[in-house]
């Protein structure tokens, strides 16, 4: 018996919100990377919130200049959209980053790296953006912590302190600020005396646990490479699109117009 056309929309448009309702938990679980393997009906690679599910899914795999084109593709299609600009940012920080830590190996060896434009000042610029259209303590930490990828270290601590100053409880640029007071060197009294000021429901990273604990050699300033001194991103934009999904997984066709 075959199909008559509307018997065939209901059903792609049934796939269409089971795929968003699979996806909403994927990311939300952390594992946006296994959206990739999920089979899209017809239409779909047509929509930007799925557009930015695939650069979530690329991000977590590893592949930054996939999740470029998905997350441009997502922002030519929702223009001045916050979340999509920042998964633009995050694949662009993600890729200077890698470049820049590639150049800096390259000259140790004495090799000349490349003069290409470092895409983490793009990354800088779009989250700026982002928080104009969008502002939360969430982007600024996000805009401090890609400047402090650049070597920014004034213009990190100005943009966790903005953050801070939305949100006086938020996570991320409460431990970033702190991390980034022990890369500048401040004085490990003054670090400790910020903690304690701090409204922080969150395990401290290892360079603090270090302070902590007193071994104050170990948790003193180091290279921006040194794993326990990162920063990091807040992903509030992956958040968003959690919840973007799950209110599409509710929709007859998945959020399709």
């Amino acid at each position: 018996m075959s199909i008559r056309p509307s018997e065939q929309r209901g059903r792609t448009n049934g796939d269409a919100a089971r795929l968003c309702a699979d996806a909403c938990r994927l990311v939300e679980a952390g594992c946006p990377a296994r959206i990739a393997v999920l089979t899209a009906p017809p239409g779909m690679l047509e929509l930007p919130l799925w557009r930015l599910a695939l650069a979530a899914a690329a991000l977590d795999g590893s592949d930054p200049v996939a999740a470029l084109e998905h997350a441009r593709t997502a922002d030519a299609g929702e223009p001045g959209d916050w979340a999509a600009l920042s998964a633009v940012a995050y694949a662009q920080a993600r890729i200077g980053w890698d470049r820049r830590v590639r150049r800096d190996a390259v000259s140790l060896l004495g090799v000349e790296g490349g003069a290409d434009r470092d895409p983490l000042l793009e990354a800088r610029t779009l989250l700026a953006r982002a928080a104009e259209i969008h502002p939360s303590s969430s982007l600024w930490n996000d805009i401090g912590h890609v400047a402090g990828l650049s070597g920014d270290l004034d213009g990190a601590r100005a943009a966790f302190l903005r953050s801070l100053a939305l949100h006086p409880a938020d996570r991320h640029a409460t431990i970033n600020l702190a991390v980034l007071m022990l890369r500048a060197g401040d004085p490990h009294a003054d670090i400790m005396d910020f903690l304690g000021r701090t409204q922080l429901a969150a395990t401290l990273p290892p360079a603090l646990l270090l302070l902590a604990g007193g071994e104050t050699a170990m948790a003193g300033p180091a290279e921006v490479h040194e794993w326990r001194r990162t920063t990091v991103f807040s992903y509030a934009w992956r958040r968003e699109l959690a919840s973007r999904l799950r209110a599409a997984s509710a929709e007859p066709g998945g959020g399709a117009p």
